[in-house]
């Protein structure tokens, strides 16, 4: 019987079925088509619902900007902005302003007329508005306002720029101030960072910084000696090259003559 079944289901034999079979092995396929069309969606099947990830910061709208940014196109639009007459009047006032300007510049403030005056935002007859008017103290966070009789007692002066400053020859720090006394030295005490190489520390010491200044000039003598010397060798090495260069040179002629003359 074994012999029986293996020869029926050996390789290019026809197996027998009944219609039962082949109507059961139709519908299991016709089951695994229909739930691989819903699976994919291609005949109106519904599609499995993905998860929907949140948003990462990078990718959030910042609501208050959106707000104003609408806020900023309505009120825009209510106003014919765009128009050519609020154009050309833009372009005008520019222009005109551009002229106020440049005349500013040029006369330094002295040959204003009269109407521009009035819509000018500088003082130029109180040059203390803008030069000055507040003292700041760095153990005072708030300003400290000036005597405004001793600003108006200043001598003011013209520069090479045309700005008005205070007259030179006054004293900036009272009358024990000294400009010398101002002049702050390198001190390698207060850092604290890796120097390079070249760097060297000179002692507080007056006797002591002397005697490295000898060190220091004795030692830089003779580096300019050992490098005049090292100079003088190769100097002199150069010239013996050249000689002999010469001489076998000399030979070589030599040698060609006698050749040509044989």
């Amino acid at each position: 019987m074994a012999s029986a079944d293996k020869q029926t289901f050996e390789k290019g034999a026809i197996v027998s079925a009944d219609s039962a079979s082949l109507i059961a092995l139709a519908a299991e396929v016709a089951k695994h088509d229909e739930k691989f069309q819903r699976v994919k969606g291609v005949k109106g099947g519904v599609k499995i619902p993905r998860s929907v990830k949140k948003p990462t910061v990078w990718q959030r709208q910042n609501t208050g900007l959106l707000g104003r940014r609408k806020r900023h196109d309505t009120s825009s639009t209510s106003f014919p902005e765009d128009s050519e007459e609020a154009q050309s009047a833009r372009r005008a006032t520019l222009e005109r302003k551009a002229k106020m300007y440049e005349m500013l510049k040029r006369s330094g403030g002295e040959d204003i007329p009269d109407h521009l005056r009035e819509e000018l935002l500088v003082e130029f007859d109180d040059p203390w508005r803008g030069h000055g008017k507040r003292i700041h103290n760095p153990a005072n966070p708030f300003p400290v306002f000036r005597n405004q009789d001793a600003i108006d007692k200043e001598e003011w002066i013209k520069d090479a720029t045309g700005e008005m400053v205070r007259a030179a020859g006054r004293s900036l720090g009272g009358p024990g101030y000294s400009q010398a006394n101002s002049v702050r030295h390198y001190d390698n005490t207060t850092e604290r960072r890796a120097r390079g190489v070249g760097f060297y520390a000179f002692s507080q010491d007056e006797e002591e910084r002397a005697r490295q200044m000898r060190e220091l000039l004795e030692m830089r003598t003779q580096t300019e000696t050992s490098r005049s010397k090292h100079r003088t060798l190769k100097d002199k090495r150069r010239e013996e090259i050249e000689a002999r260069k010469i001489l076998i040179r000399q030979k070589q002629l030599k040698s060609l003559a006698s050749t040509v003359a044989s």
